[in-house]
């Protein structure tokens, strides 16, 4: 698909509320401020072992809107670094439906649905997934009533939408809870003395679109 050239931060909204583990956010951004892109090159030293390390994400939807799907991490700190854009070797662009969020897809592992527009998956979500994997073996009808039943593992109503009021969201719940993260295996767990929902945070719904 053919790409901006330099697309604009601004332009994007966030398709998750939290970040997974945002304890290397600091280092990101030194990388970016000192002029480091986050291409294949860059990141394939943290790839999985025998994989291709996947640059940002991007999905565009068909009223013009671009979310990101994987990447909140580096976008984030490509914002806090004041870097305005991303390159075009940064991401990459797929074409998708609301619909196609809504919808349980089994065969492209897309076990987490939402209403991008109302809604937004949590920042940890792995043991979901890694639930629904397992009892997919077993049965994918029950896996399928497993994640209608289970929404609220994955998912929250949606707040906020752009980079900029994610930003100003983490800067207050890191202020108010300290770090909360901690990070087990290959899932992140927030404390649940420590999590604060955004709308705790944010009484005024129309800063947050904005």
């Amino acid at each position: 698909m053919h790409k901006l050239s330099f697309l604009p931060v601004s332009k994007l909204r966030v398709s998750q509320s939290e970040l997974r583990n945002w304890t290397q956010l600091d280092r990101m951004i030194e990388f970016v401020a000192d002029g480091g892109r986050f291409t294949h090159h860059a990141i394939a030293p943290y790839a999985p072992s025998g994989r291709r390390g996947q640059i940002i994400q991007l999905a565009k939807m068909n009223d013009g809107e671009f979310y990101i799907l994987d990447g909140h991490h580096r976008i984030l700190s490509i914002y806090r670094a004041s870097r305005e854009f991303l390159y075009p070797d940064e991401y990459e662009i797929t074409r998708l439906t609301y619909r196609q969020f809504r919808e349980i897809n089994f065969d492209s592992q897309w076990f987490t649905p939402i209403d991008l527009k109302t809604e937004v998956r949590k920042g940890c979500f792995l043991s979901f997934k890694d639930r629904v994997r397992d009892i997919i073996i077993q049965s994918e009808h029950a896996a399928y009533e497993y994640i209608q039943d289970h929404r609220n593992l994955y998912s929250e109503m949606r707040v906020f939408s752009t980079v900029a009021s994610m930003d100003k969201y983490l800067s207050l719940l890191s202020a108010t809870a300290g770090k909360g993260f901690k990070v087990t295996g290959n899932t992140c767990v927030i404390s649940p003395e420590k999590r604060i929902s955004s709308s705790m945070i944010y009484r005024d719904k129309e800063s947050l679109t904005n």
